[in-house]
């Protein structure tokens, strides 16, 4: 798995951390983790869960996550970026691909690579 390139700051992260570990990172990881794993070895998107989903995508956004859509690899801003960067305007570009790819994270992962490198 390589990595996704942030589109506000350029900082590079690992599709890995970004789709298994990222939401161990957050305040609530401890509660959320176990719930995220479950909903991943399921293979369903933990972005789009209909009772947990929210509760993820505020976890992750408290620690400067920013999504242009219901994936983990479609992000628009990270922790990296500083605070008064202007989001990119590639977000809405990412949330089109994420949305005409909807759960295949495979295939978002690499038209993310390729045409954001």
């Amino acid at each position: 798995m390589g990595d996704i390139t942030c589109p506000t700051c350029h900082e590079p992260w690992s599709s890995y951390h970004l789709r298994h570990d990222a939401i161990w990172d957050t305040e609530n990881g401890v509660s959320l983790g176990p719930l995220w794993k479950t909903i991943m070895a399921e293979g369903k998107n933990p972005l789009k869960d209909k009772e947990f989903g929210s509760e993820f995508r505020k976890a992750l956004e408290a620690e400067g996550w920013q999504f242009a859509g219901n994936s983990v690899l479609a992000f628009s801003r990270c922790p990296s970026c500083p605070k008064d960067v202007r989001t990119s305007e590639k977000a809405a570009e990412r949330a089109a691909i994420a949305d005409i790819l909807d759960d295949d994270e495979d295939g978002l992962q690499v038209e993310l690579e390729d045409y954001f490198g």
